[in-house]
């Protein structure tokens, strides 16, 4: 059986084949006794001819003639039965004296019961001598063998029949068997971050049987499982929190002393400089962390906003930053369109795609594009590996071997992109080429 095939059609074909194995043991059975059965009455016929031979020897000896070597009753069982029998009588030299068939006979000389043939026909045969002569009737095997072919005929249609038959019930059987796991399975597909403390499965299958015993299993599980996000959340939150006090003060302290340059010699404004982008590296991922646990976690007051609009607000202060980098930034509406949202997940996943395109791009242009429904983020920067493109959308990935210094981060930029588009229902992909450039495509649903 191939593991491919769904535990319905498994159990149906298994189910099948058991029921047809013990169809053929007990036809098999059937069939021997049947062949016992016409054989013995086959057995019993040849006897009682052999016995009327016998008295008629008794009465008439050698000069018996054909006709009483039946008597009345037994050729009334002939005739009903419609068979075909033979008797010969062969004296003391061998020589036929008396003989019931014209056709040939290849007789048997062996005592008892044998097979012969009458004219190319396979008859049984019982010999016995008697008087000094030996008597031998027969009976035609043909109409037995027909009977025969027609029984084997008959058990071979009724198997498949029957196979058939267990086949589509089995199946119909396995079906409403397997009926609640499927509704299980929908329940399970249905569950998402925000509803996981209310999922239940044993609500939706309330039957005391082995698959309620598992749904309530998998309840506890799942109670398990939402505590340790919950668990996990909270600490995020509480140290982000708590990391945002020191960062105030080490901003504040730095911003103080980057008032007065003239008393800092070379060597600590360059430390200072390096301290205060550690700072700003630190609140991002402060901020980043508070989303993912925070933002993330609650449901979004979503409108209907007109995407190409409220980017180009949106998208402002990102030309200044352009402008310190010397790069170009346009924003192209090809095709606008609306798009029922929270106006903090589109900022969100287009500004954290638009951040990276700044900071991986030295010279030449960053897009922005309105494409109904899609929005692109294009830029001429220094490109993602191939093998890195399968990776970058996870938590913490860093492609530091193809983006180099510049790719010093925390790696949650595009983590955060991806659960945004999971949430919303919608898609990102990326394209890229060492070197060419990057082109980020979200695919919305308007």
């Amino acid at each position: 059986m191939k593991h491919n095939l769904s535990i319905r059609w498994r159990l149906a074909f298994q189910f099948s084949i058991t029921v047809l194995l013990i169809l053929c043991i007990s036809g098999g059975m059937v069939f021997v006794l049947f062949m016992q059965k016409a054989q013995g009455d086959i057995d019993n016929l040849l006897f009682i001819q052999y016995k009327n031979i016998q008295n008629s020897l008794e009465e008439h000896g050698n000069h018996a003639k054909d006709s009483d070597l039946q008597d009345e009753t037994f050729q009334e069982i002939n005739d009903q039965k419609q068979i075909d029998l033979v008797s010969v009588i062969i004296n003391r030299q061998g020589k036929i004296i008396q003989k019931t068939s014209k056709e040939k006979i290849v007789l048997p000389w062996t005592q008892g019961y044998s097979n012969g043939m009458v004219d190319r026909q396979p008859y049984r045969f019982y010999m016995d001598e008697e008087y000094g002569m030996k008597v031998i009737v027969g009976e035609n095997l043909e109409p037995y063998e027909k009977n025969i072919r027609s029984l084997s005929y008959i058990l071979l249609a009724v198997f498949g029949a029957m196979f058939a038959l267990s086949f589509s019930l089995s199946a119909l059987f396995a079906k409403r068997a397997l009926a609640p796991l499927r509704i299980l399975h929908d329940k399970v597909r249905g569950i998402q971050p925000d509803n996981l403390p209310n999922a239940s499965l044993a609500s939706a299958y309330k039957r005391q049987d082995e698959i309620g015993q598992l749904a309530l299993t998998f309840d506890e599980f799942l109670a398990k499982l939402s505590q340790a996000f919950d668990r996990e959340k909270q600490f995020t939150q509480d140290a982000s929190h708590e990391l945002r006090t020191p960062l105030t003060v080490i901003k504040s302290s730095l911003e103080l002393l980057s008032l007065k340059p003239e008393k800092l010699n070379q060597e600590q404004l360059k430390k200072l400089a390096t301290m205060e982008r550690s700072v700003v590296q630190m609140e991002t991922l402060v901020n980043d962390l508070l989303f993912l646990s925070r933002g993330m976690g609650r449901p979004q007051e979503k409108q209907t906003l007109a995407v190409g609009a409220f980017l180009q607000k949106f998208l402002e202060p990102y030309h200044t930053m352009a402008k310190q980098k010397d790069l170009r930034f346009r924003v192209e509406i090809l095709h606008d369109f609306n798009l029922r949202t929270s106006p903090m997940a589109l900022e969100k996943t287009v500004g954290n795609l638009i951040k990276n395109a700044l900071h991986f791009t030295d010279k030449g242009t960053v897009t922005v594009t309105v494409d109904a429904p899609a929005i692109r983020v294009s830029d001429t920067g220094i490109g993602i590996a191939e093998k890195d493109l399968a990776n970058i959308f996870k938590r913490f990935y860093q492609a530091d071997t193809s983006r180099g210094e510049k790719a010093k981060g925390f790696g949650l930029g595009l983590a955060i992109c991806h659960d945004i588009c999971e949430r919303e229902g919608w898609k990102i992909s990326a394209e890229s080429r060492l070197g060419q450039g990057s082109i980020f495509t979200l695919k919305t649903k308007p």
